[in-house]
């Protein structure tokens, strides 16, 4: 499959959770979806001027950013198109997988880490009011956050290797035994 026709077809069976999905459909369409993030990416900095400017994002350093600031700083073009594309981009994960023989329900597992990164940056925020107020360091609190951004990124990591592996695992024939498959 090429590039267009792997496009067309991510797009096609943007709701399709049953049958398999090629390597070259999966990685070409993930290529497409990485080059439309640059382009939109690319597009942000212009449409929103916060989000090149430092100080913004950055504040001046002893004052939390308001409410305010922070919707400013959110990449809204970046945004939708990111919910536009999560249903059909799982799909064809959910179809990778299968293509591979195994159950595509492990494409859910990718929510793992964006769980415990939520988690994480809701328990950092939480505690940064704490940390200003008191204005001391606190051992216990500091231990707490690096604890939670130390489990967040090694279920991450381990999510990544599993990740690749199934990606890039070979295609299972019915003949092999891949049930998914449709011959």
């Amino acid at each position: 499959m090429d590039f267009a026709a792997a496009i067309k077809a991510g797009w096609l069976k943007w709701n399709q959770f049953s049958g398999t999905a090629s390597k070259s459909e999966f990685w070409y369409f993930y290529l497409f979806l990485w080059i439309l993030g640059q382009v939109v990416n690319l597009a942000d900095m212009f449409i929103q001027p916060a989000l090149r400017n430092q100080q913004a994002i950055l504040g001046d350093g002893t004052t939390l950013l308001t409410a305010d600031q922070y919707l400013q700083l959110i990449p809204i073009p970046s945004l939708i198109i990111s919910l536009v594309t999560l249903i059909p981009s799982l799909s064809l994960t959910y179809r990778r997988i299968q293509d591979g023989g195994r159950s595509g329900k492990l494409a859910f597992l990718q929510f793992i880490p964006l769980v415990l990164g939520i988690v994480f940056i809701i328990s950092a925020l939480s505690a940064l009011p704490a940390l200003l107020a008191t204005g001391t360091f606190d051992s216990n609190l500091a231990l707490l956050i690096l604890g939670s951004m130390v489990l967040f990124v090694i279920t991450g990591i381990i999510w990544l290797v599993y990740w690749w592996i199934w990606m890039l695992a070979p295609t299972k024939t019915a003949a092999q035994g891949n049930r998914f498959a449709t011959n």
